[in-house]
């Protein structure tokens, strides 16, 4: 019988349809595709996530959404620990007669309890006010939503725009109390508009003021005159001008400078950068960060890798053959001669291994415990 994975990805492959379009069609994460494909429903958090994306998916591919929810079940009361009637579902009439034969025997308990609960709540609530706080115990969501809330408000910043930089250069339309940020290398950079001061006589004395962090400098920016940003640990520099103003809004340019010859010099001296299995960069924002693997291939070999869970490549590679890729998330490269290709992860060279070696491994990025806004990249074995 023809496995529920099978039965999806035949179902994809025959229409011509590549994980990427079906993500971009349906929104749903690629590791979640690639998960129902292949069975591994372990990457769900609960099942009621795993069933809705198996409906959407067997709908997306114009198959009987029942049908394929259903053989999910049977596929689970023999393979798991999942209750069965959880996966059954029982109708509304049987749920209806429990309901009523459990109150029927324990209605004593039941008012009891409810009497009990009744009287907790109101001393708790009483507790409460006299106190004047509430005390939470500690949770993760709690966590997220109160490190989200103080990492928004500690600047008083209303909003947060991206902005993507293209060939160094870069334009934002932002109000006052509103930031935006950008990537310099491996560098995050972020730009408060403190005050936008607009001169009705004379457009071109219009001048705003900005603050920019992790280096907390403060610079008055002008009409058409560009106002150069020192930032530690950045060896290119950033220019900013005003291009346009309205009330409280302003339309802000970035220029970055090139990369000097000195600079690819230094990416190209190989020998000079010492083995690495990380990097680290600091970013208040994790959908910045960014892997680059390159790889030189030495000698012929075997080489499969995937870029967020999305296979890129499959098959042998010749000598001579340079190719890179960049992840947001994981990158998971398998290797037939590890001895036969050189990989530079983020700029620094990783050995995979000796010649006739396999190496299976997966580049991810990892939280700094002690920093919350410091990431490490690591490279761990593969399964």
């Amino acid at each position: 019988m023809e496995s529920i994975g099978e039965k999806l990805r035949q179902a994809r492959e025959s229409k011509k349809i590549t994980i990427k379009e079906v993500v971009q069609d349906t929104n749903i994460n690629p590791v979640y595709l690639t998960a129902l494909e292949e069975e591994d429903f372990d990457k769900f958090p609960s099942e009621t996530y795993l069933t809705g994306f198996l409906r959407n998916y067997a709908e997306y591919l114009k198959l009987d959404s029942d049908e394929i929810i259903q053989a999910y079940k049977g596929y689970k009361i023999g393979e798991s620990v999942t209750p069965l009637e959880e996966l059954t579902k029982s109708s509304k009439t049987s749920y209806a007669f429990m309901a009523s034969s459990f109150f029927n025997k324990f209605k004593m308990y039941i008012l009891a309890g409810g009497i009990a609960l009744f009287v907790f709540v109101l001393v708790w609530g009483i507790n409460s006010v006299t106190r004047g706080t509430v005390n939470i115990k500690d949770s993760s969501s709690v966590d997220q939503k109160k490190d989200k809330f103080t990492a928004k408000n500690s600047d008083n910043i209303s909003k947060i725009k991206q902005l993507n930089l293209q060939d160094n250069k870069g334009f934002i339309f932002i109000s006052t109390n509103e930031a935006f940020q950008f990537m310099v290398d491996d560098k995050e950079v972020v730009v408060i508009i403190k005050d936008v001061q607009r001169n009705a006589k004379d457009v071109k004395l219009s001048t705003v003021t900005i603050e920019t962090r992790p280096d907390n400098k403060k610079y008055t920016i002008s009409m058409e005159k560009a106002t150069t940003l020192e930032m530690n640990g950045l060896t290119r520099k950033i220019h900013l001008s005003l291009k346009g103003i309205a009330e409280k809004k302003a339309n802000v340019q970035v220029k970055v400078d090139k990369k000097t010859g000195d600079d690819k010099k230094q990416l190209v001296a190989d020998n000079k950068i010492p083995p690495a299995t990380s990097t680290t960069v600091e970013v208040k924002d994790k959908r910045n960060l960014r892997i680059t693997f390159v790889v030189t291939f030495t000698q012929k070999s075997f080489f499969e890798i995937y870029i967020d869970s999305v296979k890129k490549r499959h098959g042998f590679i010749p000598a001579g053959k340079t190719i890179s890729w960049e992840a947001k998330q994981f990158i998971q490269v398998k290797v037939g001669n590890a001895g036969g290709v050189v990989a530079k992860i983020n700029g620094k060279i990783f050995p995979f291994g000796k010649a006739g070696q396999v190496a299976n491994k997966v580049i991810k990025w990892k939280k700094d415990i002690a920093n919350p806004n410091r990431y490490h990249i690591v490279v761990e074995n593969g399964k």
